[in-house]
């Protein structure tokens, strides 16, 4: 599903969103700090922009690591922003 179709987009656009590598999206998709979707094995896998926006927004903050990330994440959790 393209970003025109919905809430998901390619690895390409995410790491474009975010100034992250393909290489960083996946290994924070691993992690399972950011939310990935894939229709069926071995098909490209569709990341969430809504939250690749957050995670461009965590950069004016200072340099994008899985370490701030993560931080943001478990803030939000403790907030009630993300379940």
């Amino acid at each position: 599903m393209t970003s025109a179709e919905g809430p998901w987009i390619a690895g390409r656009e995410a790491s474009a969103l975010t100034g992250i590598t393909t290489k960083a999206v996946g290994r924070w998709e691993e992690t399972c700090v950011i939310s990935v979707f894939q229709n069926v094995e071995n098909a490209p896998r569709q990341y969430l922009r809504p939250e690749m926006e957050a995670v461009a927004e965590l950069a004016t903050d200072g340099p994008l690591n899985l370490p701030a990330v993560r931080r943001y994440v478990q803030r939000r959790k403790g907030s009630g922003g993300a379940k």
